[in-house]
């Protein structure tokens, strides 16, 4: 589309050389309905293609930085019309062109990465954008609220009353039999590996969209910058040899004379960035008005989101204030234990449950659920079966670390992490075989390889949410409590 855009501007602009036209951008906006209404053609197609196809059916791949499609779709294929047939002088001139366009852009086809993400910051600007960051939060935040929230709930009334391990002594087979008798439930949850990981699938599809967005419009706009830093007074600093130490490297001046001549090169320099400075040109030779263009326009040149501004930072923030909506029993996601506690009751069973102490045992925390559902998909049980990665790729990894993250239950998971402990063990013993036919050898490397991923999402999510350059009022919440003495009788 932006090729074909660019086509037609091209086409314009020699066709204005010997006719009088209208505006192209004018042109192009009318098309776009942007006269009438705020929400563009492209805007609106952009959204759809991310919302019903790219979240839904797309395996996202850390490596490549790549959506590929999923064989194994698990929603509505979306179905597209057939463009309708023209001439090939209404596309690129010729059938010889429209076949060596055709060539070219068939390599970007197959997979959805940073070339179509850039096309994307490049066509909607920051209005379309925004707008499209808005709707896509409100299905992140019905996905949230309202399916996976009910899900969660279930698992938890899966979840076992206290999760116990066995001695420090034990080895990773015992460990293992351990848990996934605890665990047997979640196991054996029908839902669990369709429609539940489809959901954190689309989730975690969406985070990696806003950020992709994010990174490319920031690239954008780093280029814009750099291209308009010589009119707007922004030059890249000079570089000057330095001026030598010793005797034979001065030439038979002194090194007051090479510093004079060093100063007499940067006034000439600066003299002629002056005179490519449009405010100062203007300043001198133009109107008020267009020294208030000028101006103007120099503030929309400098003002830009890479500056200081992140959109990914609005999007985490907005989810993290999604994350503590109640629902219509006080649930929210950060309080699980209300649902552990009517469940208690029910089952006339009583449990204590205390927000504030760092329980070892218990499960009231979402934290603990993700770490089950990890060991559920770390699991193999068979040599040809299907991955998580091949069908939901690692969006799902992406939506448990996101929703941890944001709840403050980062140190948490990385310390009572189910997988973290037999991924220990089974390094230690290397044991393989279990009673129940898993090879934790197996088990362990796959347990490695998420260890890495999910260290790799909490760096990236921690560099928008703590900047280092912004103090982090959680880490002044600390309390340290003094070391235990005890007397030497």
């Amino acid at each position: 589309m932006e090729a074909a855009i660019e086509c037609n501007r091209l086409c314009h602009r020699m066709l204005s050389e010997q006719l009088e036209l209208d505006d192209f951008d004018a042109l192009l906006r009318e098309a776009d309905n942007l006269v009438t209404s705020r929400l563009g053609k492209i805007t609106v197609h952009v959204f759809w293609e991310l919302t019903y196809d790219l979240v839904k059916n797309y395996c996202y791949n850390d490596a490549t930085n790549r959506f590929v499609p999923t064989n194994f779709t698990l929603t509505e294929v979306l179905e597209r019309e057939k463009p309708p047939t023209v001439e090939a002088q209404y596309v690129w001139g010729s059938r010889s062109l429209n076949t060596c366009f055709e060539t070219i852009f068939k390599l970007y086809r197959g997979f959805v990465g940073a070339p179509h993400f850039s096309a994307i910051c490049r066509l909607l600007g920051y209005r379309g954008l925004f707008v499209v960051t808005a709707e896509v939060m409100k299905v992140a935040q019905s996905l949230l609220n309202q399916t996976l929230r009910d899900y969660v709930c279930r698992l938890v009334l899966l979840m076992p009353q206290s999760l116990i391990l066995p001695s420090e002594k034990a080895e990773s087979d015992a460990v293992f039999s351990a848990l996934y008798t605890q665990l047997h439930q979640i196991y054996k949850y029908t839902d669990l590996r369709t429609n539940v990981f489809q959901n954190f699938r689309e989730f975690g599809n969406i985070l990696i969209c806003c950020l992709q967005l994010e990174k490319n419009l920031s690239i954008e706009d780093s280029c814009d910058l750099r291209h308009a830093g010589p009119f707007i007074g922004q030059m890249p600093r000079q570089f000057f040899p330095a001026i030598p130490s010793h005797e034979e490297g001065l030439k038979g001046k002194s090194i007051n004379e090479l510093r004079r001549e060093r100063e007499i090169q940067y006034k000439e320099l600066q003299k002629k960035q002056e005179s490519m400075n449009i405010v100062l040109v203007v300043s001198r030779i133009g109107t008020e008005d267009q020294l208030s263009l000028a101006k103007e326009n120099e503030i929309l040149t400098k003002e830009r989101l890479c500056s200081g501004l992140t959109l990914f930072e609005f999007v985490l923030n907005k989810i993290k204030n999604f994350l503590h909506e109640e629902d219509s029993d006080g649930n929210t996601w950060d309080r699980l234990s209300n649902i552990a506690k009517r469940s208690s009751i029910c089952n006339g069973t009583t449990t204590h449950y205390n927000n504030d102490i760092l329980g070892l045992e218990s499960y009231t925390h979402f934290h603990r659920l993700w770490s089950a559902i990890q060991l559920v998909f770390c699991t193999p049980f068979g040599q040809n079966e299907y991955t998580v990665e091949e069908m939901f790729g690692e969006g799902l990894n992406w939506a448990g670390c996101a929703i941890i993250l944001l709840l403050g239950q980062q140190r948490q998971f990385e310390a009572l992490d189910f997988g973290s402990l037999i991924l220990r063990l089974q390094r230690i013993d290397k044991k393989d075989a279990t009673p129940m036919g898993v090879s934790l050898e197996r088990m362990a490397a796959r347990l490695s390889r998420f260890s890495v991923l999910n260290r790799q999402i909490f760096s990236t999510l921690n560099i928008y949410l703590h900047p280092v350059d912004r103090l982090d009022e959680s880490s002044v919440r600390v309390r340290q409590f003094p070391i235990p003495t005890w007397s030497k009788s």
